[in-house]
């Protein structure tokens, strides 16, 4: 059984959701702590002057030392309307604009209270958009042993759901790698090294792009994504 483990990030990029595909079961590790310049509450999308950030401007007193899943979305909710606005702002020429726009109105209009809701929603319509059957646990699902960090939360996440295989990402050049191979190997799970490769489509704006939310894949190449991924 081959299992990934990820922080349920905001509007995530393709990497996120390859390595979703690639994985039996895809466990949203909600109980992580939450981590302010983190992808959790932020990516990037294209328009005509390039990529820039949507970033939720959640006040520090409301996320320190807690839990993904705990964090609540900002109570003023001008952010909301002007996230939406740059999405429909970059993406109104896209080809498949029309066919997924009323999914993110609805979604920034309607919102739930807490971060991981609106994340969790977010990840669920794409990975449904891009057709990926894998079966999603989230983190808080599970009774994990309390006291442990790193590889060994991991391991026991992975015990837990039944897997004996860890796709993992390389983690970010030229710093140190998380993941505790040997400990791993000493608990009977393989280690399998995504190596994703950025797919290069066909943007709006000219010059390609990458490391995008994948919302900018699904809005350029509709259901051709699915075979991108």
């Amino acid at each position: 059984m081959i299992a990934a483990i990820h922080q349920p990030n905001y509007l995530p990029y393709i990497g996120f959701f390859n390595k979703m595909k690639k994985s039996d079961i895809f466990v949203l590790f909600d109980t992580a702590q939450f981590v302010m310049r983190d992808f959790h509450k932020r990516n990037k999308i294209k328009g005509p002057t390039g990529a820039f950030w949507l970033t939720i401007p959640i006040p520090s007193n409301d996320c320190y030392l807690k839990r993904i899943l705990d964090v609540p979305l900002p109570r003023e909710r001008k952010w909301a309307e002007k996230h939406l606005k740059s999405i429909i702002y970059c993406y109104k020429k896209a080809p498949y604009f029309e066919k997924y726009i009323g999914f993110f109105e609805e979604l920034y209009t309607n919102l739930p209270e807490r971060l991981v809701e609106l994340n969790e929603k977010i990840i669920l319509y794409l990975k449904d958009c891009f057709d990926i059957k894998t079966k999603i646990i989230k983190s808080s699902e599970l009774e994990l042993t309390e006291g442990l960090k790193s590889t060994e939360i991991l391991i026991d996440i992975l015990k837990k759901v039944g897997a004996d295989k860890y796709i993992s990402g390389k983690g970010r050049e030229g710093k140190p790698h998380y993941l505790d191979v040997e400990l791993m190997k000493k608990n009977g799970i393989d280690v399998i090294w995504q190596e994703f490769v950025h797919p290069v489509y066909k943007q709006c704006y000219g010059e390609f792009i990458k490391n995008l939310s994948a919302i900018d894949l699904l809005f350029n190449c509709g259901d051709k994504a699915k075979e991108i991924i």
